[in-house]
């Protein structure tokens, strides 16, 4: 925004008034052209040039002004022949400047950008939760100062696999946590240079996290999780029987829970162990 300030000030220092000269633009053919146009955006270029306030014109009038720039800071000084200063454009218009520091810590912001994960593309954990409503039991219930919260859980997977699973879905955040800088809020900021690096790990790591799906499901998820229904059904009529003895899980039940176990199983199969990355770059504003 600085740069671009300073050098709006510097062209219109050096540009052309608009005055019966100047407007007077010549009609051009499209593409090639004539020679007859090419001559008369020459003059008309030549004429904007006696215009400007560095120009031919200026000197006859006495108007004419001696623009320098800044060599550490950039910023546009113009000089009446008088030696008086004259304010630039963002000068006249109170354009806000922004503070020097400020202005060098965003040069430091455009080495980089904030890093973060996409939460939509999140895989859940593979350890499916259940509605304790499915079994008969409220989720919370509470008499007087005494609560109590029940929760149910199901994974078709052996605590190792998933244990290892968990550790691979977790190795991101651990990963971007070690090659950038926090600025609070869970915003991390990392260098240009090290995305490749970064980027590269975490192909490591979900290939590796898919290589023990693969290896855990020796095939689809749904034949994977169909080939345990008899124990998975087994296993939740257990459960459902402790507070209603004798008694099994309707038939929809023992399905939302197949079906759950399978979506979750199928995003991860399907290559996506790792969130997908987000990038945002760093803005500073004048106030």
């Amino acid at each position: 925004m600085e740069s671009w300030r300073k050098w709006f000030d510097l062209v219109w220092a050096e540009s052309a008034p608009l005055n019966e000269r100047t407007i007077g633009i010549p009609h051009l053919i499209p593409a090639a052209g004539t020679v007859e146009a090419a001559e008369m955006w020459r003059n008309y270029a030549e004429q904007c040039k006696k215009h400007t306030t560095t120009g031919e014109v200026a000197a006859l009038t006495g108007e004419k002004v001696k623009i320098s720039v800044g060599t550490v800071t950039g910023e546009i000084t113009i000089q009446t022949s008088v030696g008086k200063k004259k304010q630039t454009l963002s000068d006249e218009l109170a354009l806000p400047r922004m503070d020097p520091l400020a202005e060098r810590i965003s040069k430091i912001y455009e080495k980089g950008v904030l890093v973060s994960f996409s939460k939509l593309s999140r895989v859940p954990p593979l350890d499916a939760p259940i509605k304790p409503e499915w079994f008969g039991v409220e989720t919370l219930r509470q008499v007087g100062s005494i609560s109590r919260k029940t929760e149910y859980r199901i994974s078709v997977l052996d605590p190792k696999t998933l244990r290892n699973l968990e550790n691979k879905k977790q190795a991101g955040p651990r990963i971007l946590r070690q090659l950038s800088y926090s600025l609070g809020d869970n915003q991390r900021w990392m260098p240009y240079k090290v995305i490749p690096f970064f980027e590269k790990e975490l192909v490591r790591v979900n290939d590796e996290g898919l290589e023990e799906v693969i290896k855990a499901l020796r095939g689809e998820p749904d034949a994977f999780v169909d080939a345990k229904k008899n124990r998975i059904v087994e296993d939740a009529n257990k459960m459902y029987q402790d507070f209603h003895p004798g008694k099994t899980l309707p038939g929809k039940v023992i399905e939302c829970i197949l079906d759950n176990i399978k979506e979750r199983l199928k995003r991860v199969a399907s290559g996506k162990v790792i969130p997908d990355l987000i990038t945002n770059r760093v803005g500073f504003h004048c106030r």
